[in-house]
């Protein structure tokens, strides 16, 4: 076994700390510490008896260590540390210690362990750490000045490294056996009881796998993988940190868990150190070259794992995510209306990445809302708050909604800038794409908007994740272009092309719909039948298109609030209004019967020789449906047609006292 308590250093610092119970592991406080000879002394004490220079080194230089197996220094002698180790062999032996975790060094600068004061020994100087290395300054001896325990600052590349390592997407998830093989190899080969692969993100160091402790996670400034990580050489040595001014202090190397350690950087194809292969022991050791270049190709082996593993996930996913296509593309075929298909969609995409709440919204100057949407339990509160932000014509939400056709949001800076006003919900990443709907000779009301979003841990919105919203966007492009054909088609069947009145076809849907109401609210209606006088000799003297032209100005003139039009054909129009319960008919009747008169006054006034006549017919009271108030309303058409070449103004008169004289 080397001797580590006072001569030279051997190799490069290595610092893995484990922390267990102190009730465990006989830890003490920081005031009351076991010297490597087994003696205890306070720091106070311990500060007036050192001198010289303390054995440390770290790479890429060693540093010897003054006063190297001095029976009078303040460094153990030969005999000394065969003690130590036999105690060290004593506690392995009647009780086994195992760490809860480990990885944490601390910083600073130590005068060496020189003779105490009186016997005249020679200053060998200071040693201080900076720069990476231990470097030894001539002059006296010097006392402790104080260790720190703050890790190397991050490089600038660090938000690269972070990046690198979350690509894993490794953070979190349960033990693995690949990685696992690993430490036990590690272990085995160089002979230790700890090994462990541990990841330094941003705030903390979390382990992947361990043997010989447990699986957690610690903070920075208690790790001491995050010096391997941060420092310029491969492996970072460690023989004894109870001599290293940087690890000395920290429990696990006091309690005697931690005494040497040696750790190898997890570096990624492009250069990104994320983590460290990591061994500890419980005695002084130094750790080979050839060791040292194991532990290397077994962290090398760990990357290898790592990016297989990603590899997998990533072939996984675009399979997954190929099948979504293909589903949505399969989607597209069927005859869905907008809100339909938009709930398929997004239950597709559900199943194919993170979605916490997912919806098709309709924006508009005078009303927006959400058609459809998908959401998870915990996100009900934000689908809430975008319904309420929604009603808010004046607010934020929609405005920006519309400004932007094509956005991601990825974390919650984009989403603070973009939508400050949906970070309560709990929001951490957002996306939106406008629904383009590209049939001919559209013009929308507002714009279809997919909103996604997702709650709490913010997650990158991948390449082929944004390739899926996308066909999900067309999908539900495809539905509205459909939707918006067939209400074209049905309003042609529906519609008078001449005058754009409601055809006959409407008409009769009109009044199957307000039997119906009859029947079940007991609200009546009105019915009239109108034929336009005059019509032939236009047609005869001006041509058709002047017989076209009066048809349409014709119309033109006949409707009135709550009064629906339609043209039977021909010269022919007809006439419904809504009588409510209790309502007299009679004044839904005169209503018609004025409306008539102004459209002949219209067309008079336009220099054509025509009038009209009207029959008009009510439910109930001159008929119980539709079928009899058509046939009653076109009788009395007719018999006003007879009589208007005699009598008509006193004809007239007697129809505003009595509106309904005709017989069916």
């Amino acid at each position: 076994m080397p001797d580590h308590g006072g001569g030279p250093a051997q190799g490069r610092l290595r610092v893995v700390q484990a922390r267990c119970p102190p009730e465990q592991h006989g830890e003490r406080p920081l005031h009351d510490v076991e010297d490597g000879d087994g003696d205890r002394r306070s720091l106070a004490h311990r500060a007036q008896h050192v001198g010289g220079a303390a054995v440390a080194a770290a790479h890429p230089a060693n540093v010897d260590a003054a006063g190297a197996g001095d029976p009078g220094g303040g460094g153990n002698g030969p005999q000394q540390v065969g003690q130590s180790q036999e105690r060290h062999e004593q506690q392995r032996v009647h009780g086994r210690i195992t760490p809860r975790f480990y990885g944490a060094t601390r910083q600073g600068t130590r005068s060496g362990a020189g003779p105490a004061p009186g016997q005249g020994r020679e200053s060998q100087g200071r040693v201080t750490f900076a720069g990476g290395a231990f470097t030894r300054a001539p002059g006296p001896a010097a006392r402790v000045r104080g260790v720190s325990s703050v890790p190397p600052p991050p490089p600038s590349s660090e938000p690269a490294r972070l990046a690198a390592l979350t690509r894993y997407r490794v953070l979190g998830t349960p033990p693995e056996a690949s990685f696992n093989r690993v430490t036990r190899l590690a272990a085995q080969v160089l002979g230790v009881p700890l090994a462990a692969v541990n990841l330094v993100g941003e705030d903390h160091q979390w382990t992947k796998a361990c043997l010989g402790g447990d699986v957690t996670a610690t903070a920075l400034d208690g790790s001491f993988c995050v010096w391997a990580v941060r420092q310029e050489g491969a492996v970072l040595v460690v023989p004894d940190a109870r001599q290293d001014p940087r690890f000395r202090d920290f429990p696990s190397v006091r309690s005697g868990v931690v005494v040497a350690y040696a750790g190898a950087p997890l570096v990624t194809p492009d250069g990104h150190r994320i983590g460290t292969l990591c061994v500890t022991a419980p005695e002084p050791r130094d750790f080979t070259p050839a060791e040292q270049e194991t532990l290397e190709l077994l962290a090398e082996m760990v990357v290898d794992e790592l990016e297989l593993r990603l590899r997998t996930e990533e072939l996984t996913r675009a399979r997954d995510h190929a099948h979504t296509l293909r589903d949505l593309a399969e989607l597209m075929g069927e005859p869905l209306g907008p809100g339909e298909m938009a709930r398929r969609a997004l239950r597709l995409l559900g199943g194919a990445m993170r979605l916490d709440w997912a919806g098709l919204l309709h924006l508009s100057e005078q009303a927006s809302e959400v058609l459809s949407d998908l959401a998870s339990a915990p996100a009900a509160r934000f689908g809430a708050e975008v319904r309420w932000r929604l009603l808010d014509p004046a607010g934020g939400l929609r405005a920006t909604l519309l400004s932007w056709e094509r956005v991601f949001l990825d974390d919650a800076a984009a989403v603070t800038e973009r939508c400050p006003e949906l970070l309560g919900t709990g929001l951490a990443s957002l996306a939106w794409l406008h629904v383009q709907v590209e049939e001919e000779g559209h013009a929308p009301d507002g714009a279809y908007v997919l909103l996604l979003a997702r709650l709490g841990e913010p997650a990158a919105w991948l390449p082929e994740e944004r390739l899926l919203l996308e066909a999900a966007a067309r999908s539900v492009g495809v539905a509205l272009e459909r939707a918006e054909h067939l209400q074209a088609l049905e309003r042609a069947a529906l519609t008078d092309a001449l005058t754009g009145l409601g055809n006959r076809r409407a008409l009769d849907d009109a009044l199957d719909d307000a039997d119906a109401r009859f029947a079940d609210t007991g609200e009546g209606y009105v019915l009239g039948v109108v034929d336009l006088d005059g019509m032939k000799r236009v047609n005869d003297e001006r041509g058709h298109a002047s017989g076209d032209d009066l048809l349409r100005e014709f119309a033109l003139g006949l409707p009135a609030p709550g009064l629906h039009v339609y043209r039977l054909g021909g010269d022919e129009y007809a006439l419904l209004a809504p009588v409510a319960p209790g309502e007299d008919p009679r004044e839904r009747a005169e209503l018609l019967r004025r409306q008539v008169q102004e459209a002949v006054a219209r067309v008079q006034e336009q220099g054509y020789p025509a009038d009209a006549s009207l029959g008009v017919a009510a439910v109930p009271g001159d008929a119980g449906g539709a079928t009899a108030a058509l046939r009653r309303a076109d009788a009395c058409m007719y018999a006003d047609k007879r009589e208007r070449g005699t009598g008509r103004d006193t004809r007239r008169d007697e129809s505003a006292e009595h509106p309904l004289p005709c017989e069916a």
